[in-house]
């Protein structure tokens, strides 16, 4: 994931018929009274650019693997078309996931939905670019999306895109962070949570970025898992802020991570992390059962 802004979206409770049940989870992570480490919910789960080293990235297939991995979250990447219709693709031009040398914003829906995202295999076979709203429409009440928005001045299309189509689907969009109150004023009733980079942490520190966080409002913070640390993760929650961390793809690094205490790991092997954090849970219990 980028470093950028983290909107998390819940439709109103009452559609859902209560609170969504991450929500719910990653609240009571937050609580003023929090447990110590080896006593707090597992840290969540998101696989990166849908499941991108089992299905093309940012795909439906990869949407569906991804769910039958069991994952607690699927991120996507959301750009727009020439057209003004949000899919799903990663960087700026095409080349590398369509061998196609034209950037989206290039192409007509039409167009795009024409492309094919090669595989990460040669057992795998190749999938179309997939619409924002055909995403929302696939993860509806079966797994959280996590929207990584790679395009400024589309938050009116992400929005609408949403309020069409994202009724049944808990959604946590992440944006850049200059768009911050234009997500804001379209999407009032939103929590957020913003990226912090490693040269803001270091030129304005911490203690700054996350209050500016809190007067902004947000629920969170986006942190690389290479600079992450402990006491970051302490300092986050003692103003209520959730921690989130990315992209975590070796098993030193999801132990160092989930040590931390921090609220989800994004990574490429989402089983993997899984099985890492089932061991480490299980090293906690033997601790407190010993203790």
């Amino acid at each position: 994931m980028t470093d950028n802004l983290y909107v998390a979206i819940t439709r109103p409770w009452g559609r859902m018929g209560g609170m969504p049940m991450l929500l719910n989870h990653l609240l009571n992570r937050v609580r003023l009274q929090r447990p110590p480490h080896s006593q707090r919910p597992a840290a969540l789960i998101i696989s990166h650019r849908a499941n991108m080293k089992v299905a093309p990235e940012n795909t439906i297939a990869g949407i569906e693997s991804a769910i039958a991995d069991c994952v607690d979250g699927v991120e996507i990447d959301v750009q727009a078309t020439a057209d003004g219709v949000a899919v799903l693709i990663h960087d700026r031009s095409l080349r590398r996931a369509c061998d196609d040398p034209r950037s989206i914003e290039q192409l007509t829906a039409r167009e795009a939905e024409q492309m094919q995202v090669k595989p990460p295999t040669a057992d795998v076979s190749p999938e179309p670019i997939a619409t924002l709203a055909g995403a929302l429409e696939a993860a509806a009440g079966r797994t959280v999306l996590v929207l990584d928005v790679k395009m400024t001045g589309i938050a009116e299309i992400i929005a609408s895109t949403i309020e069409e189509h994202g009724q049944r689907t808990e959604i946590h969009l992440q944006a850049d962070f200059d768009e911050a109150e234009e997500y804001r004023r379209l999407l009032p009733d939103i929590p957020l949570t913003i990226g912090l980079r490693a040269r803001a942490i270091k030129d304005l520190g911490i203690d700054a970025l996350l209050d500016r966080c809190v007067r902004l409002g947000a629920s969170g913070v986006s942190i690389r898992n290479r600079i992450l640390h402990r006491c970051q993760v302490d300092r986050a929650h003692a103003r209520g802020l959730l921690v989130k961390t990315w992209t975590v793809d070796r098993v030193p690094d999801v132990e160092r991570v989930l040590a931390t205490g921090v609220d989800a790991v994004c990574g490429n092997y989402p089983l993997m992390i899984r099985a890492v954090r089932e061991q480490v849970e299980r090293s906690l219990g033997t601790a407190r059962a010993a203790a």
